[in-house]
């Protein structure tokens, strides 16, 4: 899937910087250049230089290729300044953040991109138990989750206990280990939590 266009002006700029500061001295840019192309959902980077028999011309070497796969479940995209959105378990926090703005090796390396939620600690059937018919309880039960929920004031209209805060991380854990990747900006606390039984 192509980029939208807001996208496509995120990933033109921070590549676009990420060139510029690659690029060589003004004064060899005729002879060595480095360009870049956003095409579709794919980018990149190559060398410019004269055709060694027609100096007139200018041809491309390609020095890198990044094409970007958009699936259901994934990371967010965290460029420098873009704010998101993760949530965290049902009695646990939320928040909207951004990517960090002082780009740094470790917002590279995670290729601009953080967390999408806390992430499960058990599976749906290891916290419930089987479903219809199937022998074996579950880890948590309906007590264990409205306890959880009381200390933390959230009130709970229908939900299962497959959802239960307890099968997921702690968000605020799974945020620290982002490091400095990411700013959180705000802090959402759920007061009551409405979900299909």
């Amino acid at each position: 899937m192509a980029f939208n266009d807001i996208e496509r002006k995120r990933t033109e700029k921070v590549v676009g910087a990420f060139v510029e500061k690659r690029r060589p001295p003004p004064h060899i840019r005729p002879e060595l250049d480095l360009g870049f192309r956003v095409k579709d959902q794919s980018v990149e980077i190559f060398e410019i230089r004269p055709v060694w028999r027609d100096p007139g011309q200018k041809t491309e070497h390609g020095v890198a290729k990044a094409s970007f796969v958009r699936t259901q479940r994934a990371c967010f995209f965290a460029f420098p300044g873009q704010r998101g959105f993760v949530g965290g378990s049902m009695g646990d926090d939320a928040v909207i953040l951004q990517g960090a703005v002082a780009e740094t090796d470790d917002q590279r390396n995670a290729l601009f991109s953080t967390v999408h939620g806390a992430g499960r600690v058990m599976s749906r059937t290891e916290a419930a138990g089987p479903r219809r018919g199937r022998r074996g309880k579950g880890k948590i039960t309906r007590e264990m989750q409205n306890e959880w929920l009381a200390k933390k004031g959230v009130i709970l209209r229908g939900g299962g206990v497959d959802e239960a805060p307890q099968a997921y991380r702690r968000l605020a854990d799974v945020l620290e280990t982002q490091g400095d990747t990411i700013e959180v900006l705000h802090t959402l606390r759920p007061l009551v939590v409405v979900m299909a039984s």
